[in-house]
């Protein structure tokens, strides 16, 4: 009986130990950096009415800038094809990190999205790949 109680403690304390470890390195990534929240969400074009897709809804794209606390590298801003919303959910397109990511055009057409930045790097996202949901 003494034996197995002394396991019992030995778990429990092992188990304890492990819990503060993944608890302090998750709050370390977090206050470090290495954990990006979406502090903004803008959206910069939406699908026109003359370009149809599978799918009855409407899809736009949004410009998702990450925020990381006590940090000078705020990392790359996102540009999201996603159905109508906050971007939350969708196709992301990691933005270059030179000029105002918001400075973007959009051409839609009936097999996808054309994303050009201010310096001229296009991105092109197929329909396939953000009608449809999950």
């Amino acid at each position: 009986m003494a034996t197995s109680n002394r396991l019992t403690v030995s778990l429990v304390v092992v188990l304890a130990l492990s819990g503060l470890l993944v608890g302090g390195y998750a709050f370390f990534a977090f206050v470090s950096g290495q954990v990006p929240r979406w502090t903004s969400a803008e959206r910069v074009c939406s699908q026109p009415e003359s370009i149809e897709y599978d799918t009855a809804a409407s899809y736009e794209v949004v410009i998702r800038e990450p925020s990381r606390p006590l940090s000078l590298n705020a990392g790359p801003s996102h540009a999201v094809v996603s159905r109508a919303g906050d971007g939350s959910y969708g196709v992301y397109v990691e933005l270059n990190d030179s000029g105002d990511p918001r400075a973007l055009s959009c051409k839609w057409t009936p097999t996808g999205v054309t994303i050009t930045e201010s310096n001229g790097i296009e991105h092109t996202i197929p329909s396939s790949v953000f009608t449809g949901g999950r």
